[in-house]
């Protein structure tokens, strides 16, 4: 199998860069366990409040602390499919290393003091980095809208944070209710739109736009699986094998496929978590005033969501017909 790499090293820079969100501030979210057991029993009933919805989602995610696959796929539009090894642990570790016949061409890690990108055929050869807590005003943040932790939530488990202002739930056809959620920003206000299924209590989409009302990205879930941890039947986790990912501001989308992955296992090497020193490849940091020429190549479109994605965040703060369907849960 051949490629024009010319061509493909384009949107291979850009699916990293993606992914590079994953695990910039922090990555926290697991994925996928290959064991399941089915039918997937109703966590919500047909009155169920905000708060409860909320609780249920966010015990869901509460119960995974460690994930690890060697098997996963992730496939972008102008790419062959990337075999990746995709692991988590607690806080801020992250490391996913994706490989194309058995050659590795990305490397994204992530630890507690700061995260970093490595592309194989990129253009400086270098190999970016960041510290955490220099990344919300650096050059790069500017660039990138989309908050990380958003990102991470969207390729398995969200959690809805206290501090933010959540509204709803608005029911919706299809069994679906949604719950609308306004976080605050260095950018301006961002709504979230977190589509749930309103028996099972898992998350079928999640959408975020900006405070132009204008569509940053989307996270589709599919093959969503009740899961046993430690053998023990009352200890459930429900998570999506399959999950689309786009963003078209900066025209890119991928899928996810997680594969058989190990669930709350036992740690990983320290080794894992050190950033890698690639022979002849420069390091740049992120965090410096002057973004690098090859992240300022990526194109930008602004994205208007589409009819069929319903309401516009613009009327998210507005009480529906029926005012006591609105509900907020306090900071």
């Amino acid at each position: 199998m051949s490629m024009d790499w010319k061509k493909g090293r384009r949107p291979l820079a850009g699916l990293a860069v993606m992914l590079l969100l994953f695990v910039a501030g922090g990555a926290s979210c697991p994925g996928v366990l290959h064991q399941y057991v089915e039918p997937i029993p109703p966590v919500l009933t047909e009155e169920a409040t905000l708060p409860e919805i909320i609780e249920a989602v966010n015990a869901n995610t509460a119960r995974v602390r460690a994930l690890s696959t060697d098997n996963a796929s992730i496939k972008s539009d102008g790419l062959p499919a990337l075999k990746s090894r995709i692991v988590f642990e607690g806080q801020n570790y992250f490391r996913l290393q994706a490989r194309l016949l058995g050659s590795e061409e990305v490397d994204l890690g992530s630890n507690r003091e700061r995260f970093w990108l490595w592309i194989k055929r990129s253009t400086p050869k270098a190999l970016y980095f960041c510290r955490h807590d220099q990344f919300d005003q650096s050059p790069a943040r500017r660039m990138f809208p989309v908050e990380p932790r958003w990102l991470v939530g969207a390729i398995g488990l969200p959690h809805f944070d206290p501090q933010d202002q959540h509204h709803g739930p608005y029911r919706r056809d299809g069994g679906r209710i949604e719950v609308h959620t306004v976080h605050a920003t260095s950018l301006g206000n961002q709504t979230k739109v977190t589509v749930i299924d309103d028996r099972r209590g898992w998350v079928l989409e999640q959408r975020l736009y900006d405070a132009k009302n204008r569509l940053i990205a989307s996270a589709t879930a599919q093959g969503h699986r009740s899961h046993t941890l430690g053998g023990d039947i009352h200890q459930r986790v429900v998570l999506p094998q399959i999950v689309h990912v786009q963003w078209p501001a900066m025209g890119l989308s991928m899928k996810i496929d997680l594969g058989e992955v190990t669930l709350n296992g036992a740690p990983v090497s320290d080794q894992v978590w050190a950033m890698p020193d690639y022979s002849g490849w420069k390091n740049i940091d992120l965090g410096s005033q002057q973004l690098p020429a090859t992240l300022k190549a990526i194109p930008s479109r602004a994205t208007v969501p589409p009819a069929e994605y319903g309401r516009r965040p613009a009327e998210y703060g507005r009480p529906p017909a029926d005012h006591n369907s609105r509900r907020r849960v306090a900071p």
